[in-house]
């Protein structure tokens, strides 16, 4: 879980790839605040572990990153929230932001 917060970008893809292959939802604390990493890689990491785990609370974070710069970051963000929602329809975001707001009780 430290390693998340390595100055190195390649330490903090791997821990966060490790924590979301493996975590039970008690990482998702360190996990969610690297959706806004410098690195392209590890915000498109960050957000499929956040998705692997199925946090439902950090779907406002993913929503938001398919606002990202990265094309990669975005279509992670995508794919994240087609397979979190199993809706198959994909959104832009303030689609998904809608998406949301009508299923975030469910």
């Amino acid at each position: 879980v430290e390693l998340t917060k390595d100055a190195d970008w390649r330490v903090r893809y791997a821990a966060v790839q490790s924590l979301g292959r493996w975590s039970d939802g008690r990482a998702k604390e360190q996990i969610a605040p690297l959706i806004s990493d410098s690195m392209p890689y590890v915000r498109m990491i960050s957000v499929w572990a956040l998705a692997q785990i199925g946090d439902k609370e950090s779907i406002p974070k993913i929503i938001e990153a398919t606002n990202d710069p990265s094309r990669d970051v975005r279509n992670s963000a995508q794919l994240a929230l087609l397979n979190m929602s199993q809706t198959g329809e994909p959104r832009d975001t303030s689609g998904w932001k809608s998406w949301w707001e009508k299923n975030k009780g469910k």
